[in-house]
């Protein structure tokens, strides 16, 4: 069971039970010895809310969007944040978040936990200043979104989409965590001044979230544009592999088991959703085999001639193949309640939008992508098979969105003649 499914009272009731019935007491304190805790309690409490009151946001009095050219020289404190603060609070809040790891709890040893919890606090308070003095150095204006940036091609680790998604994840992720492990804390610190038991389960939780959101903003600010790809492609692609499985299950005995269903479809639903099968396998097809091939590449150059428009491209417009897929999956699913004529309309325009996107990720995959995995110099035969590869996988899916086409007006004339 974890800690992310369930209300936070609820986990630390459910917490409490289980972990009751182990316990070990924990020692017997002195009246003075006690007192002198629960003061020092305060104090951390204090702490806690004070570092809760650091702020990653945007300054209120920031509206104009910043020049990229002029945040190019400042190339130091782009290192600075990602090699030295960033790795740093990482370190302190795993140490934080890692006090409490076992169920003997923070009334077992409070005195040296208070000892460590006081150190990790005043570290959090020089790194967390600086942290935020830096990005607003580095961004002192918004960064502008990605979608229309066409002319920052040379601009390498300081393209509009990176400075724009490592700015959001420590802006908007990283302070969302920070707070949240504060607050778990400073919950545990009250529980504890008054005499309640403390669970310390979604204080390791925040702890994960952080460091995940760390790393991740690391690996933007450090990583090669392919691998931020190869990143985004492979996670859409197991939602493609849902949408597969959930077609194919509307289309057999297993659709009356999700209890939305009272009926099996119709043969000629049936008909309809077989002949979109191949276009969900070639779409996952389609970025497996790319992945697969950028994954064998131990090396590749760390940027791209593609501009911050066309890597945005790359990255919403997966999303957008995966809502037409949706889309598509959902007219089998009601094949036999909608009307024929919508629901062939649906099926060849968002047939007609996979296409269009498919066409346009070729173009850039041939100018900027197998160039940069596959330099001609030293692979050429490699970037050959691939384009090969694609030149292929285009025709069957042709072949398949035609078939597809073909079958919903069968399944439209059918349903008009009966």
């Amino acid at each position: 069971m974890t800690c992310k499914l369930f209300p936070p009272e609820l986990i630390r009731q459910i917490t409490a039970n289980f972990f009751d019935r182990n316990r070990t007491p924990p020692q017997l304190m002195e009246p003075e010895e006690k007192k002198r805790l629960v003061s020092q309690s305060v104090l951390i409490a204090g702490e806690f809310r004070r570092l809760q009151k650091y702020d990653f946001s945007w300054p209120t009095d920031t509206e104009d969007e910043a020049s990229i050219e002029r945040l190019r020289p400042k190339k130091d404190l782009l290192i600075r944040l990602d090699s030295d603060l960033l790795p740093s609070i990482n370190e302190q809040c795993s140490r934080l978040a890692g006090l409490l790891r076992d169920p003997p709890d923070l009334g077992e040893d409070p005195a040296s936990i208070f000892k460590i919890i006081s150190e990790i606090q005043a570290n959090l308070h020089r790194t967390l200043p600086q942290t935020i003095q830096t990005l607003n150095e580095l961004f002192p204006k918004k960064i502008p979104k990605p979608d229309n940036e066409t002319n920052d091609q040379q601009f390498n680790e300081f393209k509009t989409y990176r400075l724009y998604h490592l700015n959001d994840s420590i802006r908007t992720a990283l302070n969302k965590h920070l707070k949240s492990l504060f607050s778990e804390f400073l919950q545990v610190i009250i529980d504890f001044k008054w005499g309640d038991e403390t669970y310390p389960c979604l204080i390791r939780e925040a702890g994960f979230k952080i460091n995940w959101s760390i790393e991740s903003a690391i690996r933007i600010s450090r990583a090669s544009e392919l691998m931020f790809i190869w990143t985004f492609w492979k996670y859409r692609t197991c939602e493609f592999n849902e949408e597969l499985e959930e077609l194919l299950n509307q289309m057999g005995p297993m659709r009356l088991l999700d209890g939305q269903n009272k009926a099996l479809l119709t043969p000629p639903a049936v008909k309809l959703g077989t002949s979109l099968v191949p276009v969900f396998k070639l779409s996952r097809l389609f970025f497996n085999k790319l992945c697969r091939e950028g994954g064998m590449k131990k090396e590749v150059r760390l940027f791209t001639d593609m501009s911050s428009s066309q890597w945005h491209f790359l990255d919403e417009s997966i999303e957008d193949i995966h809502a037409s897929i949706f889309v598509l999956k959902c007219s089998i699913q009601e094949a036999d309640e909608v009307n024929p004529v919508e629901t062939s309309s649906t099926i060849n325009e968002e047939l007609q939008i996979l296409t269009e996107i498919f066409q346009s990720y070729h173009s850039l995959i041939d100018l900027h992508i197998l160039p940069n995995l596959f330099p001609d110099s030293l692979e050429p035969p490699s970037q050959v098979y691939i384009k090969n590869w694609l030149v292929n996988w285009t025709t069957s899916f042709s072949k398949a969105t035609h078939n597809a086409i073909q079958a919903s007006i069968s399944f439209q004339s059918s349903a008009i003649s009966s």
